[in-house]
């Protein structure tokens, strides 16, 4: 029972890179190899919104007269 557990935690783990190496494997896209006619042009990361404070100033309405 036990030597039965024991393989099948080996196999788990095994299982477990296998999936690991075939998720990280997967097809990235094409590297900029300088055969293209026009230059990458390079872009600010997306915001995630997953930290730092929102700027809050900037969603309130202008309340002043002029």
């Amino acid at each position: 029972m036990r030597k039965n557990f024991a393989l099948f935690l080996v196999a788990l783990v095994a299982l477990t890179l296998v999936v690991a190496a075939y998720g990280c494997g997967g097809s990235k896209p094409a590297e900029n190899t300088g055969a293209e006619s026009t230059p990458a042009t390079e872009s600010a990361p997306a915001d995630t919104g997953m930290g730092g404070m929102q700027d809050s100033t900037s969603m309130m309405a202008d309340t002043t007269s002029k």
